[in-house]
C-alpha cells in the first residue's frame, strides 16, 4: 500500500458508506485506503482503520470539546485535540513536541490541516449528497501526513460535530425551545 503523501494533488473520497450506518471511506477510484465507525449513541468515539494499523479517536468527556487518540487496544492516548471557544481553528498536539492545526473557513464547506506555519498539508471540500461525502486533497509532501494518517479522520469528526453543534444552536437563535 502507498502512502498518503504519495497521492499528492489527487483526489480522494471520504464518504459515509450508508445514510443509516455512521461509517466512513476514504478512498481513491481503485482502492480503499482508510476506514472510520463512529461509534457511541453520542459519536464519542470513532475507530480509524489505515492498512493494519487501527486508533481510537474519542472524547474523554462530553462537556469538553477535546479529542484523543490512542492506538487500539491500549490506554494512555499519545495525541489531543484542542480547541478554544468560538475560534475557528484548533490544534493536534502530536508526539515529541510536533503541533498542527486544524483551520475552519466560515461560510465555506472546506476546512485545512495545516502546520504551524499556516503551510496547507490537506484540504477537506465537504461536497453535498444524501450521504456525508468529501474530497481529500493532499496539497504537499510531509512525514506528518504519513505518520499520522488518522488526521483526516479526526478533521472529519471535528467537523462532524460543528455541524451538529451548529445545528442545535440554530433553533435557540430564531426563538424557538
Amino acid at each position: 500500500m502507498k502512502e498518503l503523501s504519495e497521492y499528492l494533488d489527487q483526489p480522494l473520497q471520504l464518504k459515509q458508506v450508508s445514510f443509516f450506518k455512521r461509517f466512513y471511506e476514504l478512498k481513491t477510484s481503485q482502492e480503499i485506503l482508510g476506514t472510520m465507525q463512529i461509534r457511541g449513541f453520542f459519536g464519542n468515539s470513532a475507530e480509524v482503520t489505515f492498512a493494519d494499523k487501527r486508533w481510537e479517536i474519542y472524547k474523554p468527556s462530553i462537556w469538553k470539546s477535546s479529542w484523543h487518540v490512542r492506538e487500539s487496544g491500549y490506554e494512555n492516548s499519545f495525541a489531543h485535540f484542542d480547541r478554544k471557544f468560538f475560534r475557528k481553528t484548533g490544534y493536534v498536539f502530536l508526539p515529541v513536541g510536533e503541533k498542527v492545526q486544524i483551520v475552519f473557513f466560515p461560510f465555506k464547506a472546506k476546512f485545512e490541516i495545516q502546520t504551524e506555519s499556516e503551510n496547507c498539508l490537506i484540504r477537506i471540500i465537504s461536497k453535498f449528497a444524501w450521504t456525508d461525502s468529501a474530497e481529500i486533497i493532499i496539497t504537499a509532501k510531509s512525514p506528518i501526513v504519513n505518520k499520522y494518517p488518522w488526521l483526516i479522520m479526526l478533521a472529519k469528526l471535528v467537523a462532524i460535530e460543528r455541524k451538529q453543534s451548529r445545528a442545535a444552536a440554530v433553533p435557540m437563535m430564531l426563538g424557538g425551545a
